[in-house]
């Protein structure tokens, strides 16, 4: 499933995002091995589509569901030559932590 949105809060573990087609707030989590990568990639205001798996548990005979981020599609992988300020941040390694093998291995990297 994705989510498409603009990115309100860059949290410890999760991201909040407002959704383009109905404005809801959603929060996205993430594995404590994702967590630097996010922080480094994500600001808001910033767009973003990213691909989630739907995790559902029951409290209190309530369903609800977290979402959890698989990997982003949108901002694209760039290459470190465009990103300056990201010179401190191992770049390969943030982009093998969020990104699939076939969008971080093309010519756009």
């Amino acid at each position: 499933m994705e989510i498409s949105g603009t990115i309100l809060i860059v949290g410890p573990n999760y991201i909040r995002i407002r959704t383009v087609k109905k404005k809801q707030e959603i929060d996205v989590f993430f594995p404590d091995s994702k967590a630097k990568a996010m922080e480094a990639l994500y600001e808001p205001n910033m767009g973003t589509t990213i691909e989630v798996e739907v995790q559902s548990f029951e409290f209190e005979n309530v369903r609800y569901a977290k979402f959890w981020a698989v990997f982003v599609i949108r901002p694209r992988a760039r290459r470190l030559d465009d990103c300056p300020h990201m010179a401190a941040i191992n770049w390969k390694n943030l982009t093998d932590t969020l990104y699939k093998p076939e969008d971080r291995d093309s010519s756009d990297f």
